[in-house]
This record gives structure tokens, C-alpha cells and sequence, in this order.
């Protein structure tokens, strides 16, 4: 069982971050560092028009960021400004994720490894976004095909399973309980 969470919002460090550390666990966190320490335009802009997500939230910090990096968490690239990639050449896609995983690693001063597809469903990435991040990062994280454990049998592209924390204990439940194809 891993722990992945998408978007750096500031209850990964206030609200998770405390509770993955009182069980001694780790988790990756995926970040898109256009936003993190942003202007509160550009994230307001971002949250609505990227997350497409209520404009009150906010963001960790750098500082969140390193100390999360620094006490066994693992920090991993969401694409520089969480594009689809579906709507982008390779070259495109290509820069998205690669600078995403440059600003990281400098930010950082880490050898970012782990890459999540904005959105996770295989509706908003192509061939273009796999070939791009698969040229950039060891693994890939996406949340299509869910019922199996590798994306299009490539064991490099893991999928993910996706839980609300608002989720009913039923349906947690019957999440869980769906079969898993090898």
C-alpha cells in the first residue's frame, strides 16, 4: 500500500503530514511548482482554472516542501502549471514535464524520480504526455485503468487508486473490494 497525494495543498502539510508522521509512514506528495509561493492572483487563477477547484484554498510553502522532503516523504513532479497533456505536442509535453522536474530538483536539491499525470485519468494524457514523462522520470503514476495494477501493461506507469476523504465507510468498502487484474 503507497500513499500518493496530488497538487501540494496546504493540508498535506498541516492535516496529513502529521498523521502519516505519528505512524512512522511515508507518502509522495506531487507538486506543480508554478504555484507553490505564487502571487494570490496567479493562485486564485490556477485553483480555478488548473484544479478547477474552489479559489479559497492555498498551497504549502517551499519550506513545507523541503521539510516534508527532509523527514522521509517523497516529493514527486505533477507537470510545471498541471496541463492535460492530451492537448500538447511531445515537445510540449516534454517541457511541461521536464522543467516541472527541473524546478524541483533544484528547489530540492533532490533527484526527482516519481511523476503523476495532472488529473490521472487516461482521458487528459496521450502517447505524447507517456513518452515524454517515461523519458524523464523511473515511474509514472496515473489513475486510468485502476482495476489493474500497471497502465497498458507498462510496468513503469503504476495506477493509482483514488479515495475521497469524505468517502462513507460503505464505500470505501466496495472500493477496496474491487478485483485487481496481475
Amino acid at each position: 500500500l503507497a500513499f500518493s497525494i496530488d497538487d501540494g495543498f496546504i493540508e498535506c502539510y498541516n492535516t496529513i503530514y502529521p498523521v502519516l508522521n505519528k505512524f512512522n509512514i511515508s507518502a509522495c506528495f506531487f507538486i506543480n511548482p508554478s504555484v507553490i509561493e505564487s502571487t494570490n492572483l496567479y493562485r486564485k487563477k490556477f485553483l480555478k482554472e488548473r484544479l478547477l477547484t474552489s479559489q479559497d484554498k492555498y498551497f504549502m510553502t517551499w519550506n513545507h516542501i523541503k521539510e516534508l522532503k527532509d523527514n522521509k516523504q517523497i516529493i514527486g513532479n505533477h507537470t510545471m502549471n498541471h496541463l492535460a497533456l492530451n492537448k500538447l505536442s511531445y515537445e510540449a509535453a516534454f517541457k511541461e514535464i521536464y522543467l516541472g522536474k527541473l524546478f524541483l530538483e533544484k528547489k530540492l536539491n533532490y533527484d526527482c524520480k516519481y511523476f503523476a499525470f495532472p488529473y490521472g485519468n487516461s482521458k487528459y494524457f496521450d502517447e505524447n504526455g507517456v513518452k515524454a514523462a517515461l523519458n524523464c522520470h523511473d515511474l509514472i503514476f496515473s489513475s486510468g485503468q485502476y482495476e489493474k495494477y500497471f497502465f497498458k501493461s507498462n510496468d513503469r506507469i503504476l495506477s493509482r487508486r483514488h479515495a475521497e476523504g469524505n468517502w462513507s465507510k460503505n464505500h470505501i468498502d466496495y472500493f477496496l473490494s474491487k478485483k485487481r487484474n496481475y
